[in-house]
């Protein structure tokens, strides 16, 4: 049956925790069942290779691209069998932070979330707005400030409204207050932060040329980027796989091909022309 991450995670629950407004689910965005399940199939991989080693023999891996969204929602899905628990759908707000939002600046579509953890946060916070309309005593402790989140947020709206979102969060993050540029993919990749700790690596692809990838999330001196190479095109290693290390026989791959079972690049070599 066709698997496409939109669909899984929507199977898995996920689109109803998120959202706005209560009945109205709303994706991801971004197919959430396809990388999620893709990294649980490397670890599935990796681990069969470690029991290769230690143990011999092969493993059957049987990955559901639903079975990785519906992990994430762990917590959810145990406080549901405990006591019929369903979670409150509340866009950018939080549980247990307040103020907690994305809040509109200056300029198309520049925004900066600000979330407030502790009451400390939060005198910092007031002090960098400097708005009379936050030194009200009913904010001065979480419980009064989640009561009053409407009239705090319309405060903080008309404080950022005409002004430029990295120059607040730059401000916040000097006061202690946790605050980031929303960034699009664009701000992402001139993001000075993130240039400083070499994250995005170039690599020439065959089809687009040099293109400009996410590199490792976690450095350290034992990633070695210089020898990264784009991913393989569809079907590029098929002939590899089948010929060199299973042993199947051009006609047999042929064969594969034309029952659609596998697909070859076709500008890739036969095992005879690679020798």
């Amino acid at each position: 049956y066709p698997a496409y991450g939109t669909t899984a995670e929507a199977i898995a629950g996920v689109p109803s925790l998120i959202g706005y407004e209560p009945s109205v689910p709303m994706p991801t965005g971004i197919a959430y069942g396809d990388p999620i399940s893709g990294l649980h199939a490397i670890g599935a991989v990796l681990a069969s290779l470690r029991n290769r080693d230690i143990a011999g023999g092969g493993q059957f891996i049987d990955v559901a691209l639903a079975a990785g969204p519906v992990i994430t929602t762990g917590e959810f899905l145990v406080a549901s069998s405990a006591d019929s628990y369903e979670r409150e759908v509340y866009g950018n707000k939080h549980t247990h932070q307040s103020p907690h939002g994305a809040y509109k600046a200056a300029g198309d579509d520049n925004w900066i979330a600000i979330s407030v953890t502790n009451d400390q946060e939060w005198m910092s916070l007031r002090s960098v707005a400097d708005d009379d309309r936050l030194s009200d005593p009913r904010f001065f402790e979480f419980e009064g400030r989640k009561q009053n989140e409407k009239l705090i947020d319309q405060v903080i709206s008309e404080w950022v409204a005409n002004r430029e979102a990295v120059d607040l969060m730059n401000l916040l993050q000097d006061a202690g207050v946790p605050a980031g540029r929303v960034a699009n993919s664009r701000q992402f990749l001139n993001d000075p932060h993130l240039a400083a700790r070499d994250f995005f690596v170039w690599l020439d692809e065959q089809e687009f040329g040099p293109k400009q990838y996410e590199g490792q999330s976690i450095p350290g001196n034992y990633v070695d980027k210089s020898n990264w190479e784009p991913s393989h095109q569809m079907g590029q290693d098929s002939r590899y796989i089948l010929e060199d290390i299973l042993g199947y026989s051009d006609e047999q791959c042929h064969s594969l091909a034309s029952e659609g079972a596998v697909a070859f690049n076709r500008e890739l070599p036969t095992s005879d022309q690679r020798d």
